[in-house]
């Protein structure tokens, strides 16, 4: 028989998590309107008193590279096992060649990083095709180079303006994303070398002398990549950024109405074009029911120095309010309730990405210039679609660290190279030494103020290679995922009530430590001295002025349709739904499938599947079930008295 067993837990990350949006979601599928900016009126705010300095090159006589009227919108296609298992890229390929119908537009394409293309691609080549007049033309292959490499990006994109100028042009990097952190482009035949946001300013620069003026728009069809560390880099080399700030489902972009929209309007500038990618991704996605989980948007590089001088004195209060233990938990608290993108649970692993807008409104009263910050940012996000899960996604995110995983000392080596403010590379810096050491009195990291320097397109050799130095962040290294915080401490201790719910009841100082609730449930396996991991819940009540947490537990819990019990894990706490991921096995392959929960209805729907976020930083893209998938259910389960933990995979069930 199964006994029932559940535990509140603490996630005390000691000082670790974000922020509060007003959500406002029905768990229905709606779109945000859409809205432009007039970039004519350009608001002048006073945020002269910004410690970051800011000195770009910029190309002071700005000419077509060729016949305007014209189009060449160049694709870093890095296939990757988007290709080589689902053939997802070549899709794509298929879609520009559908869409050319005259020479005024033309897709160049590289191709690489999979170790198998489901069309005629070679796999063992870098190629190069012109796309135009519904043909794809082969124009040059290479001895095999990698595309994580900053010199490969570069060498294709001087090649292409010299080969194929146009009035106009656009540049997209293909592939899986994988935020600030690790950027994107994960060449599968490489070990999935990378492009970090570094090498990507690296290749730009190197290719910056051989065009007469930028892009009209950079973007990228991949995941979590519309993050102001990679705006920061863009405004030397582009006009706009077309990125998301959320995973994209696999097939990415629609390929078909950008090239039929820019063969009837030839003369559409970067800014239009990116509002006909947001519309038809967002309409694509609509399709197949996903588009509750768009976000998509086109950034006005113009207009980024703006936000991030603003940011940069906003990151200033937040940093100084690390010595106000009250109020840095009241911060943090709101921070958590902020929106997320990629994954976020023990399970998947961290993106570790939040959404921008939301981290200023978490602190909006802390200083006193907050709103013309917050409207400095919606003047630069020109154009953006939204779908409910993210209602309120403003369009650029930022890394914040939600979680530890097991690189964060690397990760917060490379956020040192690319962060916009060094009171925010410093506060960031706070937040995980508080999850490490349960206190903040002890680090001083001001030295992370007086050192930092961010020479965005500051100059690169030609065979740059971007390498990371972590050593100021070695502290992160020593963080245990468990046992009991000495900085936790109740008033009453944990109980099982008369009426069947577990509590407790936190001491102030417990309270102030601590940044958000959830509960875990277990199944006693009886006879087996095993605890048959059901996973986590947001269903709790939660008192934060007396202390109070209780479970709201009422014996019911997720399962397949034939009765499997599913291990689940929030990833997500919204108003309207909660976000849920479970790990399943998916026609053999380890993946999670995930899926919202609406507390009130009690109605859970299926959203898509991932595959959460891979030991060097990679986030999956995410895909559709089809009929006749094969699910089999993963549970995890402990050894009541030896601890050990081990993992079941159960039946196979048919979609």
């Amino acid at each position: 028989m199964f006994k029932r067993f559940l535990c509140l837990s603490l996630s005390i990350l000691s000082i670790l998590t974000l922020a509060a949006c007003n959500k406002n979601n029905d768990n229905q599928s709606s779109e945000n309107d859409t809205k432009q900016a007039d970039t004519q009126n350009i608001t002048n705010y006073d945020f002269d008193d910004a410690t970051v300095i800011i000195d770009r090159p910029k190309k002071e006589n700005r000419s077509p590279l060729g016949e305007e009227g014209t189009w060449t919108i160049l694709v870093y296609m890095c296939g990757s096992d988007l290709e080589s298992k689902m053939g997802f890229a070549s899709k794509d390929f298929q879609e520009m060649i559908d869409s050319s119908n005259n020479d005024k537009v033309h897709f160049v394409v590289e191709t690489g990083g999979t170790s198998k293309w489901t069309n005629d691609i070679s796999s063992d080549k870098i190629q190069r095709y012109e796309i135009s007049n519904g043909k794809a033309n082969l124009i040059e292959e290479q001895t095999y180079v990698a595309m994580g490499q900053s010199q490969t990006l570069a060498d294709f994109i001087i090649w292409g303006c010299e080969k194929y100028p146009a009035g106009n042009m656009g540049l997209v990097l293909w592939d899986h994303g994988g935020g600030s952190i690790s950027g994107v482009c994960f060449d599968e035949k490489a070990e999935n070398d990378q492009l970090f946001l570094k090498e990507i300013d690296a290749a730009l620069y190197n290719a910056y002398d051989k065009m007469t003026e930028p892009f009209e728009f950079i973007g990228f069809d991949a995941c979590l990549m519309s993050n102001i560390e990679m705006a920061a880099i863009l405004p030397t080399y582009s006009d706009y950024m077309v990125a998301s700030e959320e995973t994209e489902p696999g097939y990415g972009w629609d390929y078909k109405e950008i090239g039929k929209y820019l063969s009837d309007n030839p003369n559409a500038d970067g800014k239009e074009l990116g509002a006909i990618i947001c519309d038809s991704f967002y309409d694509s996605c609509g399709k197949i029911g996903k588009s509750g989980a768009v976000t998509m948007s086109v950034i006005d590089l113009s207009r980024i120095d703006t936000v991030i001088k603003g940011f940069d004195l906003y990151a200033q209060k937040l940093y100084e309010l690390t010595d106000d233990q009250t109020e840095l938990t009241k911060l943090i608290r709101n921070i958590n309730l902020d929106d997320k993108y990629g994954t976020n649970t023990r399970r998947t692993g961290y993106s570790n990405m939040a959404d921008l807008g939301g981290i200023i409104k978490a602190g909006e009263d802390i200083w006193d210039k907050s709103t013309d910050l917050l409207s400095a940012l919606d003047e630069c996000v020109v154009y953006k679609k939204n779908g409910w899960q993210h209602s309120d996604a403003c369009g650029l995110s930022i890394y914040y660290p939600f979680g530890i995983n097991i690189t964060i000392a690397t990760e917060l080596g490379i956020l040192s190279d690319i962060c916009i403010s060094p009171y925010y590379l410093s506060f960031v810096a706070k937040i995980v030494y508080g999850a490490v050491y349960a206190a903040l009195s002890e680090y001083d990291n001001s030295s992370l103020i007086s050192q930092y320097s961010n020479n965005w397109s500051g100059g690169y050799s030609s065979d740059y290679t971007y390498q990371i130095s972590s050593d100021a962040f070695e502290f992160a290294n020593n963080y245990q995922a468990s046992g009991q915080s000495a900085a936790i401490t109740f008033t009453t201790e944990p109980t099982l009530e008369s009426n069947g719910h577990y509590s407790f009841t936190l001491s102030e100082s417990g309270l102030n430590n601590t940044d958000y609730v959830q509960s875990s449930v277990y199944l006693w396996l009886d006879g087996k001295r095993q605890l048959f991991e059901l996973g986590d819940s947001g269903d709790i009540t939660a008192d934060y002025s007396s202390g109070k947490f209780t479970d709201n537990f009422n014996g019911k819990w997720f399962s397949l349709p034939d009765g499997q019990i599913l291990s689940v894990y929030l990833g997500e706490k919204n108003e309207g739904a909660d976000i849920y991921f479970t790990p399943i096995e998916l026609n053999g392959i380890i993946t999670f499938l995930r899926f919202s929960y609406n507390n009130a209805t009690g109605k859970a729907e299926i959203i898509d599947v991932c595959d959460g976020v891979s030991d060097n930083g990679m986030s999956s893209r995410s895909y559709s079930l089809n009929s006749g998938d094969v699910i089999k259910p993963i549970n995890f389960i402990h050894n009541a008295y030896t601890g050990k933990k081990n993992y079941s995979i159960g039946k196979a069930f048919t979609y």
